[in-house]
């Protein structure tokens, strides 16, 4: 099912919160402001804000010169009742222009708690993944700009027109004066996200957005988005980057597909060091988990063979001639060193001639390392 705007732009991934100093005493007791003509942030006249693009654009600019740290909760349903729901935890810190980078958050669903921690320099990423398991790690090429999901309230930018934001009240808070701005109905909104209701933004002269929030439809869930400082704020490396086997360092790849109607998947050694021996491969379709371990060590180039036989998933240098059964489209792979380092978390499906086999929103195989799904 499609994801909609407003939650795409935390899937995985966040948002932003209060300015450098916020969090003293003088952030805790605001007061109307008295002066005739309060400071307005940028963008804002006439008690509406007519030019998103310049609130944004200047919030943006700030957390990016500057550094900052962001908090992110979103809670969403997905069932009328409430019962089945995801809730997440985010938090960021960033330096000037994103280096370092940390990334860490906590994913609550369905009674699994998934955690990702992931550490950026200025050339590389590394993450840790923990669900329900021993941690496994993932060390890859930095992508170009990992901040662009971060410094923009992402579920509001774009979503609404000029106008649909309204003066609700400029408190004076440490010295400078913060605008709250509000949207009770976005749903009539022919701009905004298919699921975003109502939002509040509390924003400075600067166009510092401190603080903003959101309720989602369609069919529940909301967001609470703030900043906790910009400027001064220098990451600590996370202490579990000592753990990091040495061998998520080295340039070892896979390449998975299936072949034949899915009778079989054929994983291929594509990195320029070859896949430890030891490695598991795990299998979802849509009624089964198999799990296998391929024993002898691939060079680059050499390829094994994944196939069910009496139940379970064996791997073979050779194609099989007969298998119990074949996987059911569509099916998720995941390869794994004995060390916990994730080569591969890829979907697949093909269609019942055998054509049409592919790699689904993860990513494509032939690269499945760096599009590896949390």
């Amino acid at each position: 099912m499609p994801t909609p705007r407003s939650r795409r732009a935390f899937l995985a991934t966040a948002s932003l919160a209060a300015l450098a100093g916020c969090l003293d005493d003088g952030m805790l007791d605001s007061t109307d402001n008295d002066e005739t003509s309060p400071a307005r942030p940028p963008g804002v006249s006439d008690e509406t804000l007519d030019d998103p693009e310049a609130l944004f654009s200047a919030h943006e600019d700030r957390l990016r010169s500057g550094g900052f740290e962001l908090e992110l909760d979103m809670q969403e349903s997905a069932s009328d009742d409430g019962r089945s729901s995801t809730d997440y935890d985010v938090t960021v810190e960033s330096g000037p222009d994103g280096d370092p980078l940390r990334l860490s958050a906590t994913i609550e669903r369905e009674g699994t708690t998934e955690t990702i921690d992931g550490w950026y320099t200025g050339s590389q990423s590394i993450t840790r993944y923990e669900v329900s398991e021993e941690p496994r790690y993932e060390v890859t090429e930095r992508r170009s700009d990992p901040l662009s999901e971060f410094v923009q309230p992402g579920f509001l930018f774009g979503s609404f027109e000029s106008g649909a934001f309204t003066v609700d009240a400029a408190d004076e808070r440490a010295g400078e004066t913060q605008t709250t701005l509000v949207a009770d109905d976005l749903t009539e909104n022919a701009n905004s996200a298919d699921d975003l209701a109502s939002a509040t933004l509390v924003a400075d002269e600067r166009g510092v957005i401190h603080r903003a929030s959101a309720t989602l439809t369609a069919p529940g869930g909301s967001i609470e988005y703030e900043i906790g400082a910009v400027g001064g704020v220098d990451p600590a490396e996370p202490s579990w980057v000592e753990s990091v086997p040495d061998s998520a360092f080295d340039d070892v790849a896979v390449d998975v597909d299936p072949i034949t109607d899915g009778e079989a998947l054929e994983l291929e050694s594509s990195g320029d060091d070859p896949v430890p021996a030891g490695t598991t491969v795990t299998v979802d379709d849509a009624e089964e988990t198999y799990r296998g371990t391929i024993e002898t060590q691939l060079a680059s180039g050499e390829r094994v063979y994944l196939s069910i036989q009496d139940g379970a998933l064996e791997a073979t240098s050779t194609r099989p001639a007969s298998v119990d059964e074949p996987f059911e489209s569509s099916i998720s792979v995941r390869v794994v060193t004995s060390g916990g380092v994730g080569l591969a978390n890829v979907s697949m499906a093909w269609g019942s001639d055998g054509t049409g086999a592919g790699t689904g929103a993860s990513g494509d195989s032939s690269n499945s390392r760096h599009n590896d799904e949390s």
